[in-house]
Protein backbone atom coordinates (compact mmCIF):
# COMPACT_ATOMS: atom_id res chain seq x y z
CA UNK A 1 0.00 0.00 0.00
CA UNK A 2 0.94 3.38 -0.77
CA UNK A 3 1.80 6.05 2.75
CA UNK A 4 -1.19 8.33 1.33
CA UNK A 5 -4.06 8.16 -1.23
CA UNK A 6 -6.21 10.69 -2.15
CA UNK A 7 -9.08 8.43 -1.29
CA UNK A 8 -9.87 5.48 0.57
CA UNK A 9 -12.93 3.61 0.35
CA UNK A 10 -13.94 1.33 2.98
CA UNK A 11 -16.11 -1.59 2.41
CA UNK A 12 -16.16 -3.14 -1.45
CA UNK A 13 -19.55 -3.47 -2.07
CA UNK A 14 -21.82 -1.23 -4.81
CA UNK A 15 -21.61 1.94 -2.73
CA UNK A 16 -17.80 1.86 -2.07
CA UNK A 17 -16.41 0.10 -5.27
CA UNK A 18 -18.36 2.80 -7.44
CA UNK A 19 -16.94 5.65 -5.37
CA UNK A 20 -13.24 4.42 -5.91
CA UNK A 21 -14.27 3.22 -9.49
CA UNK A 22 -14.79 7.42 -9.99
CA UNK A 23 -12.40 9.10 -8.21
CA UNK A 24 -9.73 6.65 -9.91
CA UNK A 25 -11.60 7.25 -13.40
CA UNK A 26 -10.90 10.60 -12.66
CA UNK A 27 -6.90 10.35 -11.95
CA UNK A 28 -7.12 9.61 -8.08
CA UNK A 29 -4.76 7.73 -6.05
CA UNK A 30 -7.57 5.40 -4.14
CA UNK A 31 -7.36 2.35 -1.64
CA UNK A 32 -10.62 0.14 -1.64
CA UNK A 33 -10.48 -2.51 1.51
CA UNK A 34 -13.29 -4.26 2.48
CA UNK A 35 -12.95 -7.07 5.97
CA UNK A 36 -14.96 -10.03 4.31
CA UNK A 37 -12.88 -11.71 1.49
CA UNK A 38 -15.01 -12.81 -1.09
CA UNK A 39 -18.01 -14.33 -2.31
CA UNK A 40 -20.18 -12.66 0.49
CA UNK A 41 -23.97 -13.88 0.26
CA UNK A 42 -26.18 -11.23 0.64
CA UNK A 43 -29.56 -10.73 -0.49
CA UNK A 44 -30.10 -11.15 -4.21
CA UNK A 45 -31.64 -8.06 -5.84
CA UNK A 46 -33.23 -7.54 -9.52
CA UNK A 47 -31.28 -4.55 -10.73
CA UNK A 48 -33.43 -1.73 -11.96
CA UNK A 49 -32.81 -1.10 -15.38
CA UNK A 50 -31.25 2.19 -14.06
CA UNK A 51 -28.66 0.53 -12.47
CA UNK A 52 -27.97 -0.99 -15.55
CA UNK A 53 -27.07 2.24 -17.32
CA UNK A 54 -24.72 3.43 -13.64
CA UNK A 55 -22.76 0.04 -14.54
CA UNK A 56 -22.28 0.81 -18.28
CA UNK A 57 -20.84 4.26 -16.91
CA UNK A 58 -18.51 2.22 -14.42
CA UNK A 59 -17.18 0.30 -17.10
CA UNK A 60 -18.82 -3.07 -16.22
CA UNK A 61 -21.90 -2.76 -18.77
CA UNK A 62 -20.82 -5.08 -21.18
CA UNK A 63 -19.99 -7.58 -18.26
CA UNK A 64 -23.10 -7.64 -17.25
CA UNK A 65 -25.02 -7.74 -21.20
CA UNK A 66 -22.29 -10.07 -21.75
CA UNK A 67 -23.36 -12.80 -18.96
CA UNK A 68 -26.09 -15.26 -18.52
CA UNK A 69 -28.09 -13.58 -16.18
CA UNK A 70 -32.15 -13.43 -15.66
CA UNK A 71 -33.49 -10.30 -17.37
CA UNK A 72 -37.18 -9.08 -16.57
CA UNK A 73 -39.85 -6.39 -17.59
CA UNK A 74 -41.02 -5.76 -14.56
CA UNK A 75 -42.40 -7.08 -11.26
CA UNK A 76 -45.28 -8.91 -10.03
CA UNK A 77 -47.31 -7.71 -7.15
CA UNK A 78 -49.74 -9.70 -5.31
CA UNK A 79 -52.36 -8.39 -2.32
CA UNK A 80 -55.10 -8.99 -0.84
CA UNK A 81 -57.20 -6.78 -3.28
CA UNK A 82 -55.60 -8.64 -6.04
CA UNK A 83 -52.26 -8.80 -8.40
CA UNK A 84 -51.00 -6.82 -10.74
CA UNK A 85 -47.40 -6.16 -12.62
CA UNK A 86 -46.14 -2.77 -13.18
CA UNK A 87 -43.87 -2.93 -15.89
CA UNK A 88 -40.38 -0.94 -15.81
CA UNK A 89 -41.35 1.13 -19.05
CA UNK A 90 -40.67 0.71 -22.42
CA UNK A 91 -39.18 2.59 -25.39
CA UNK A 92 -39.02 2.36 -29.62
CA UNK A 93 -36.21 -0.36 -28.78
CA UNK A 94 -38.89 -2.25 -26.67
CA UNK A 95 -39.42 -3.47 -22.90
CA UNK A 96 -37.16 -2.04 -20.32
CA UNK A 97 -35.71 -5.05 -18.35
CA UNK A 98 -34.29 -4.88 -15.16
CA UNK A 99 -31.50 -7.78 -14.68
CA UNK A 100 -31.14 -10.56 -11.61
CA UNK A 101 -27.38 -10.15 -10.87
CA UNK A 102 -26.24 -12.14 -8.15
CA UNK A 103 -24.81 -10.31 -5.05
CA UNK A 104 -21.15 -12.06 -5.39
CA UNK A 105 -21.03 -11.74 -9.15
CA UNK A 106 -21.94 -8.30 -9.01
CA UNK A 107 -18.92 -7.46 -6.46
CA UNK A 108 -16.50 -9.56 -8.51
CA UNK A 109 -16.81 -7.51 -11.74
CA UNK A 110 -16.88 -4.32 -9.41
CA UNK A 111 -13.65 -5.55 -8.08
CA UNK A 112 -11.87 -6.05 -11.19
CA UNK A 113 -12.49 -2.88 -12.60
CA UNK A 114 -11.27 -1.15 -9.57
CA UNK A 115 -8.18 -2.64 -9.74
CA UNK A 116 -7.95 -2.41 -13.47
CA UNK A 117 -8.29 0.96 -13.04
CA UNK A 118 -5.23 0.70 -10.71
CA UNK A 119 -7.40 1.06 -7.36
CA UNK A 120 -5.10 -0.57 -4.61
CA UNK A 121 -7.52 -3.37 -3.97
CA UNK A 122 -7.25 -5.19 -0.51
CA UNK A 123 -9.94 -7.74 0.60
CA UNK A 124 -9.84 -9.57 4.25
CA UNK A 125 -8.17 -6.47 5.39
CA UNK A 126 -10.96 -5.30 8.62
CA UNK A 127 -10.65 -1.47 9.57
CA UNK A 128 -10.35 -0.68 13.06
CA UNK A 129 -11.20 2.82 13.63
CA UNK A 130 -10.97 5.67 11.74
CA UNK A 131 -7.69 8.34 11.91
CA UNK A 132 -8.82 11.57 12.88
CA UNK A 133 -6.44 15.01 13.31
CA UNK A 134 -8.08 18.27 14.59
CA UNK A 135 -11.71 17.11 13.84
CA UNK A 136 -11.01 15.59 10.14
CA UNK A 137 -10.79 12.21 9.28
CA UNK A 138 -7.30 11.20 7.89
CA UNK A 139 -7.80 7.84 6.76
CA UNK A 140 -7.80 4.36 9.19
CA UNK A 141 -6.46 1.91 11.42
CA UNK A 142 -6.55 -1.21 10.15
CA UNK A 143 -5.06 -4.76 11.95
CA UNK A 144 -1.15 -4.47 9.86
CA UNK A 145 -0.99 -0.49 10.47
CA UNK A 146 -2.59 2.29 9.13
CA UNK A 147 -4.04 3.88 5.81
CA UNK A 148 -3.81 7.66 5.53
CA UNK A 149 -5.76 9.48 2.69
CA UNK A 150 -6.84 13.19 2.09
CA UNK A 151 -10.79 11.94 1.59
CA UNK A 152 -13.10 8.50 3.24
CA UNK A 153 -16.18 6.94 2.42
CA UNK A 154 -17.57 4.71 3.96
CA UNK A 155 -19.39 2.14 1.86
CA UNK A 156 -19.61 -0.38 4.54
CA UNK A 157 -23.41 -0.58 4.46
CA UNK A 158 -25.93 -0.95 7.48
CA UNK A 159 -23.23 -1.41 9.97
CA UNK A 160 -22.60 2.59 10.08
CA UNK A 161 -18.77 2.14 10.72
CA UNK A 162 -17.96 5.40 10.66
CA UNK A 163 -20.82 7.03 12.19
CA UNK A 164 -20.51 4.84 15.32
CA UNK A 165 -17.06 5.66 15.78
CA UNK A 166 -17.54 9.48 15.21
CA UNK A 167 -20.23 9.43 17.52
CA UNK A 168 -22.49 10.55 14.72
CA UNK A 169 -26.52 10.92 15.51
CA UNK A 170 -28.41 8.44 13.73
CA UNK A 171 -32.00 8.59 13.77
CA UNK A 172 -34.85 6.00 13.79
CA UNK A 173 -37.80 5.65 11.28
CA UNK A 174 -39.43 2.91 12.42
CA UNK A 175 -39.83 0.14 14.96
CA UNK A 176 -36.60 -3.02 15.15
CA UNK A 177 -37.57 -4.38 11.71
CA UNK A 178 -35.32 -7.86 11.10
CA UNK A 179 -35.86 -9.29 7.09
CA UNK A 180 -34.89 -13.18 7.03
CA UNK A 181 -33.90 -14.53 3.53
CA UNK A 182 -32.80 -17.99 1.62
CA UNK A 183 -32.03 -18.94 -1.11
CA UNK A 184 -33.33 -22.61 -3.09
CA UNK A 185 -32.33 -24.88 -5.26
CA UNK A 186 -34.60 -24.38 -8.85
CA UNK A 187 -35.78 -27.42 -11.36
CA UNK A 188 -37.70 -27.38 -14.20
CA UNK A 189 -40.92 -27.04 -12.45
CA UNK A 190 -39.98 -24.01 -10.17
CA UNK A 191 -39.37 -21.39 -12.60
CA UNK A 192 -40.08 -17.42 -11.26
CA UNK A 193 -39.96 -15.64 -14.58
CA UNK A 194 -40.28 -11.98 -12.93
CA UNK A 195 -39.74 -11.06 -9.27
CA UNK A 196 -42.91 -11.31 -7.24
CA UNK A 197 -43.80 -9.22 -4.34
CA UNK A 198 -46.68 -10.63 -2.28
CA UNK A 199 -48.33 -8.79 0.90
CA UNK A 200 -50.00 -10.58 3.48
CA UNK A 201 -51.63 -9.33 6.40
CA UNK A 202 -48.58 -10.12 8.30
CA UNK A 203 -46.22 -8.25 5.94
CA UNK A 204 -44.90 -9.29 2.54
CA UNK A 205 -42.69 -12.10 1.18
CA UNK A 206 -40.30 -11.13 -1.72
CA UNK A 207 -38.98 -14.00 -4.51
CA UNK A 208 -36.72 -13.45 -7.51
CA UNK A 209 -35.11 -16.05 -9.41
CA UNK A 210 -31.49 -15.17 -9.48
CA UNK A 211 -30.07 -17.85 -11.75
CA UNK A 212 -31.08 -20.72 -14.28
CA UNK A 213 -30.87 -23.06 -10.61
CA UNK A 214 -31.83 -20.86 -8.00
CA UNK A 215 -34.23 -19.41 -6.13
CA UNK A 216 -33.97 -16.79 -3.42
CA UNK A 217 -36.40 -15.52 -1.28
CA UNK A 218 -36.63 -12.59 1.52
CA UNK A 219 -39.73 -12.07 4.12
CA UNK A 220 -40.32 -9.34 6.26
CA UNK A 221 -42.92 -9.10 9.22
CA UNK A 222 -44.27 -5.47 9.73
CA UNK A 223 -45.52 -6.33 13.06
CA UNK A 224 -43.93 -8.39 14.90
CA UNK A 225 -40.41 -10.29 14.92
CA UNK A 226 -39.18 -12.52 11.89
CA UNK A 227 -40.82 -15.82 11.54
CA UNK A 228 -38.84 -18.94 12.70
CA UNK A 229 -35.37 -19.82 10.91
CA UNK A 230 -37.22 -22.81 9.67
CA UNK A 231 -39.81 -20.69 7.61
CA UNK A 232 -39.94 -20.35 4.12
CA UNK A 233 -42.10 -19.78 1.16
CA UNK A 234 -44.96 -22.92 1.36
CA UNK A 235 -44.23 -23.04 -2.91
CA UNK A 236 -40.85 -23.65 -2.48
CA UNK A 237 -40.61 -25.98 0.40
CA UNK A 238 -39.83 -29.16 -1.01
CA UNK A 239 -36.78 -27.84 -2.76
CA UNK A 240 -33.64 -28.46 -1.29
CA UNK A 241 -32.10 -25.29 0.20
CA UNK A 242 -29.45 -23.55 -0.95
CA UNK A 243 -27.28 -21.97 1.97
CA UNK A 244 -28.32 -21.36 5.45
CA UNK A 245 -31.21 -19.08 6.33
CA UNK A 246 -29.89 -15.38 7.26
CA UNK A 247 -31.29 -12.43 8.37
CA UNK A 248 -30.92 -8.59 8.37
CA UNK A 249 -31.61 -5.40 10.26
CA UNK A 250 -33.62 -3.11 7.90
CA UNK A 251 -35.14 -0.96 10.98
CA UNK A 252 -35.36 2.54 9.05
CA UNK A 253 -32.77 4.85 10.10
CA UNK A 254 -30.98 8.13 8.72
CA UNK A 255 -27.23 9.25 9.89
CA UNK A 256 -27.52 13.20 10.08
CA UNK A 257 -24.20 14.19 9.01
CA UNK A 258 -23.55 12.07 5.81
CA UNK A 259 -20.46 14.37 5.05
CA UNK A 260 -18.29 16.13 7.00
CA UNK A 261 -14.84 17.04 7.25
CA UNK A 262 -12.48 14.57 5.40
CA UNK A 263 -15.51 11.70 4.38
CA UNK A 264 -18.89 11.14 3.01
CA UNK A 265 -21.02 8.29 3.87
CA UNK A 266 -22.81 6.28 1.23
CA UNK A 267 -25.60 3.70 0.40
CA UNK A 268 -26.94 1.98 3.97
CA UNK A 269 -23.83 3.43 5.76
CA UNK A 270 -25.91 7.03 5.09
CA UNK A 271 -29.68 5.82 5.69
CA UNK A 272 -31.35 2.23 5.41
CA UNK A 273 -34.78 1.20 4.08
CA UNK A 274 -35.86 -2.37 4.05
CA UNK A 275 -35.69 -4.21 0.83
CA UNK A 276 -39.51 -3.55 0.04
CA UNK A 277 -38.03 -0.21 -1.41
CA UNK A 278 -36.34 -2.56 -4.31
CA UNK A 279 -33.11 -0.54 -5.10
CA UNK A 280 -30.52 -0.17 -2.88
CA UNK A 281 -28.40 -1.09 -5.19
CA UNK A 282 -29.32 1.48 -7.33
CA UNK A 283 -29.27 4.14 -4.47
CA UNK A 284 -25.35 3.18 -3.40
CA UNK A 285 -23.79 3.05 -7.09
CA UNK A 286 -25.67 6.77 -6.83
CA UNK A 287 -24.26 7.87 -3.98
CA UNK A 288 -20.81 6.18 -4.36
CA UNK A 289 -20.85 7.80 -8.05
CA UNK A 290 -21.37 11.39 -6.51
CA UNK A 291 -18.95 10.46 -3.42
CA UNK A 292 -16.02 9.67 -6.03
CA UNK A 293 -16.57 12.30 -8.27
CA UNK A 294 -16.47 14.80 -5.18
CA UNK A 295 -13.53 13.60 -4.11
CA UNK A 296 -11.53 14.10 -7.19
CA UNK A 297 -12.61 17.36 -7.55
CA UNK A 298 -11.96 18.56 -3.81
CA UNK A 299 -8.58 16.89 -4.78
CA UNK A 300 -7.99 19.09 -7.27
CA UNK A 301 -9.35 21.80 -6.01
CA UNK A 302 -9.24 21.67 -2.18
CA UNK A 303 -10.89 24.96 -1.28
CA UNK A 304 -14.18 23.48 -2.79
CA UNK A 305 -14.83 20.70 -0.28
CA UNK A 306 -17.10 22.89 2.26
CA UNK A 307 -19.37 23.36 -1.18
CA UNK A 308 -19.10 19.39 -2.04
CA UNK A 309 -20.42 18.66 1.54
CA UNK A 310 -23.18 20.71 1.76
CA UNK A 311 -24.27 19.40 -2.41
CA UNK A 312 -23.78 15.66 -1.35
CA UNK A 313 -25.51 16.08 2.28
CA UNK A 314 -28.78 17.79 0.44
CA UNK A 315 -28.57 15.18 -2.50
CA UNK A 316 -28.63 12.51 0.27
CA UNK A 317 -31.43 14.02 2.20
CA UNK A 318 -33.52 14.86 -0.61
CA UNK A 319 -33.23 10.82 -1.73
CA UNK A 320 -33.59 9.57 1.84
CA UNK A 321 -36.88 11.87 2.38
CA UNK A 322 -38.24 10.62 -1.21
CA UNK A 323 -37.58 6.84 -0.05
CA UNK A 324 -39.36 7.47 3.09
CA UNK A 325 -42.50 9.02 1.20
CA UNK A 326 -42.85 6.02 -1.03
CA UNK A 327 -42.34 3.61 1.57
CA UNK A 328 -45.21 5.03 3.49
CA UNK A 329 -47.69 5.28 0.75
CA UNK A 330 -46.96 1.39 -0.10
CA UNK A 331 -47.59 0.02 3.17
CA UNK A 332 -50.48 2.53 4.22
CA UNK A 333 -52.09 0.63 0.49
CA UNK A 334 -51.76 -2.82 2.79
CA UNK A 335 -54.88 -4.01 3.85
CA UNK A 336 -53.51 -4.69 7.30
CA UNK A 337 -51.44 -1.27 7.49
CA UNK A 338 -48.37 -0.82 10.26
CA UNK A 339 -49.71 0.65 13.29
CA UNK A 340 -46.50 2.71 13.75
CA UNK A 341 -46.92 4.66 10.58
CA UNK A 342 -49.52 6.70 11.44
CA UNK A 343 -47.84 8.51 14.92
CA UNK A 344 -44.41 8.54 12.68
Amino acid sequence: MAETYDLLAIGAGPAGCAAAITAAAAGAAVCLIDRAAPPRQRPGETLHPGTVLLLERLGIGAAVADGRFVRVPGIAIVTEAGCRFEAYGADDGGPWCGVQVPGATLDALLHRRAAALGVDVHMDEAAVRPLVASRRVIGARIGSGSIRARLVVDGTGSRHWLARHLSLPIRRLSPPLIAQYGYAHANDGTACPVPLFEADAGGWTWSAQVTDRLLHWTRLNLHEGPPSLRWRPRRWRRLPPAGPIRRANVTWRQCADVAGSGYFLCGDAAAVMDPAASHGVLKALMSGMLAGHLAAAICRQPAYEVQAQADFTAWMNDRAHADTQAMRKLYADFRHPPQWLAPA
